[in-house]
């Protein structure tokens, strides 16, 4: 059943092979679409890039922040509860990426520069309490600081666990999936 139907103006996905990524904030205010976009030819400093249209749903118009990432990113992203930041994993290195969904600044954990000979597009993100945010990258699950996004520990895993996704539990963990297997991270951090 169609409850709404939004009238926006997206870039055309470049090949039927593409799709797009849908994420809404959990009060239901705002949506992100992710698109993957073919790199400007003049710009060798990315492999593909990903253009991020911020919706608020209230209005059912586009806000300002909506940007071009010039990176690939993971087709599993998060908002914060208020849907005022996005962020995902760099889709070759794991590395964050961090929107701000009314401005458009882009922040990056990292200046590692994009690798085309590797893309893994499932990292997990998962927001821990009001201060981490936890990336999956298969064989690691990665806390950052959510206001610097300065790595804060790597926590290292058997095989690859935790690429596909990763959901915050009230118990302090983090449970996580991958093409391995399943399993759930303790990080001793009680949400309650």
């Amino acid at each position: 059943e169609v409850v709404r139907t939004l009238r926006l103006d997206l870039p055309a996905l470049e090949s039927p092979h593409e799709s797009r990524v849908v994420e809404v904030s959990t009060d239901g205010s705002t949506a992100v679409i992710q698109t993957p976009l073919e790199p400007d030819p003049s710009r060798a400093e990315a492999s593909a890039w990903t253009q991020l249209t911020f919706v608020d749903l209230a209005t059912q118009t586009e806000l300002p922040g909506s940007v071009t990432v010039t990176a690939a990113l993971s087709s599993h992203s998060t908002l914060n509860r208020s849907g005022r930041m996005f962020y995902a994993a760099q889709a070759d290195t794991g590395d964050l990426i961090a929107v701000d969904t009314r401005t458009g600044e882009i922040r990056r954990s990292s200046a590692v520069p994009d690798d085309p000979a590797w893309v893994q597009p499932d990292f997990g993100i998962a927001l821990i309490g009001d201060e981490l945010v936890a990336a999956g990258v298969g064989d690691a699950v990665r806390l950052h600081d959510r206001s610097t996004l300065a790595l804060i520990r790597s926590i290292p895993l058997e095989g690859d666990v935790a690429s596909l996704d990763l959901i915050a539990d009230d118990l302090g963990g983090v449970p996580a999936g991958g093409w391995g297997g399943s399993v759930r991270v303790g990080l001793g951090l009680c949400q309650r």
